[in-house]
């Protein structure tokens, strides 16, 4: 009888331990479904940016775009080339026709990039909040003849180089459709290899490099005005 009596009192016991375990264990979750645990938005806006560029400051402009999934990942991309001017000047290259050096004054700097952005933001339903990103992209670098202030577009050199910039980001929200985004990072710039002849005064032909990946690696300070869906609350109810 006792032991009848104790084999029912543990068998209740296991059931109710099961029951309350069943009763706190968290519904499954599925990437496709419509119980609102999954969101795709998205964002674009422009993008300025503040580095250096062959020891000078320099500003570049332009944008980008993402798909945005649950307010935390981002992927997308993006684009940007140079706003300020900056010249190089008395560059000399051996002209084979002539036999020696022909001197180019004030040719103006092209450079521009663009291609993958992708990303990481934290806590977005703060009103300040940070995030991680990364830029990367083919790009060129290029000399235009002294005529291209006047009009002409001739390319004296171009080189196509590899762009990865990498950054931290602090972002507030502006609007359920609007925030302002401040990045701090650097400017990695690959595949800068592009030479020229020149005669020394001996007679003697070398190669030089127009320019060095130092030249345009720099760090890279950026700040945008993101446009949107921002407004999704997270599982808190925040």
């Amino acid at each position: 009888m006792k032991k009848s009596i104790l084999i029912a009192s543990c068998t209740a016991i296991l059931i109710s331990l099961a029951l309350s375990l069943y009763a706190q264990e968290k519904p499954m979750r599925y990437l496709f479904d419509s119980n609102g645990a999954f969101s795709v938005t998205g964002f674009g806006g422009p993008l300025v940016g503040f580095s250096e560029i062959l020891g000078d400051f320099a500003v570049t402009s332009g944008g980008g775009g993402a798909a945005l999934f649950n307010q935390k990942f981002f992927i997308g991309g993006y684009g940007e080339g140079l706003a300020t001017e900056h010249f190089i000047r008395n560059l000399e290259v051996y002209s084979p026709s002539s036999q020696k050096n022909i001197e180019y004054d004030k040719m103006q700097l092209t450079f521009g990039h663009g291609g993958l952005w992708v990303g990481y933001i934290h806590d977005h339903y703060k009103l300040l909040h940070w995030g991680i990103s990364a830029r990367a992209g083919a790009g060129g670098i290029g000399l235009n003849y002294p005529g291209f202030m006047s009009g002409r577009h001739d390319i004296f050199m171009n080189d196509v180089v590899f762009v990865f910039t990498p950054q931290i980001e602090m972002e507030i929200n502006l609007f359920p459709w609007m925030k302002m985004n401040v990045g701090a990072g650097y400017r990695l710039v690959s595949g800068v290899n592009r030479t020229y002849r020149f005669m020394q005064e001996n007679g003697t032909l070398t190669t030089r490099s127009y320019f060095e990946s130092g030249d345009f690696s720099s760090p890279n300070f950026t700040l945008g005005l993101l446009f949107g869906g921002f407004s999704r609350k997270n599982g808190n109810g925040k």
